[in-house]
């Protein structure tokens, strides 16, 4: 990788430790070395530059050491629009192209401006619209949560001990794709369904609580109650079959045949 040109102030402050080191004009022993691994450059450039002072010192002139390239040094940054880019509407800023067409400048500008930390990534959530009721209603909830101590004289929230969470649950039965390790010589697992799109779920019932710990950190109690299936399983019945043994004309074995009369 090519690396980069010494600007003029790298070039000025290289010449200043030269000669700041020089004993009977020439620099120290390993002084050369030094500043090149100091600026990040070959031991020819040091030199390169050294020979140049050096010249124009004893010519008893103005040192100029300054860098005889022609043309632009360096790239061009271009400087980021922050007040730009904060006057616009956040819907024109949801892709770094759209962002880039409404300011004037291309996508790889901008991502450039991400890395640099000029402007950042933000994901949006959307939040609950509450009305006046429901803020009362959640305030009164935590309002009930509160309880004076006696003994410290102030008030805290409830430690929640002696309450339990309860709430429903939704599982896949199984998901669209799954991986599975199997033996060289084993058949490959078969999986079907009616649809892909509508997989079967199962509801279930979880209860939790708050943890207890002991003072020195050891669980006395986790806080997982369970969980428990709002599912049974029974045999599958047509409703002709069911209709038929409502007016007595069949009856089912205990075996699940079925025999007609």
């Amino acid at each position: 990788m090519k690396k980069p040109n010494l600007t003029d102030d790298q070039r000025h402050r290289i010449v200043c430790l030269l000669f700041e080191s020089c004993i009977n004009g020439k620099p120290a022993h390993g002084k050369m070395n030094e500043v090149a691994n100091k600026f990040n450059v070959t031991r020819k450039s040091v030199f390169t530059i050294w020979s140049a002072a050096k010249k124009q010192r004893e010519a008893e002139v103005a040192i100029n050491v300054r860098s005889k390239i022609k043309g632009k040094k360096g790239k061009n940054r271009l400087p980021c629009p922050i007040e730009a880019i904060v006057a616009l509407d956040v819907e024109k800023r949801t892709t770094l192209k759209r962002l880039g067409k409404a300011i004037g400048h291309s996508p790889s500008t901008c991502h450039r401006w991400v890395k640099e930390g000029l402007i950042k990534s933000h994901t949006s959530s959307i939040h609950p619209a509450l009305s006046e009721d429901h803020k009362h209603i959640r305030l009164h909830f935590v309002m009930g949560k509160l309880v004076f101590d006696r003994l410290l004289r102030c008030i805290m929230f409830k430690d929640m001990s002696h309450i339990i969470h309860i709430d429903e649950k939704w599982f896949y039965m199984t998901n669209p794709k799954c991986r599975y390790y199997i033996g060289s010589n084993e058949a490959l697992p078969y999986r079907s369904c009616k649809s892909k799109r509508y997989i079967t779920k199962i509801m279930f019932v979880a209860a939790v609580s708050r943890p207890t710990y002991k003072e020195n950190g050891e669980v006395l109690f986790d806080g997982k109650l369970g969980i428990w299936p709002f599912t049974y399983q029974e045999p599958h019945v047509p409703h002709q079959v069911v209709a038929a043994l409502e007016f007595g004309m069949v009856e089912m074995s205990v075996g699940g045949r079925i025999l007609v009369i």
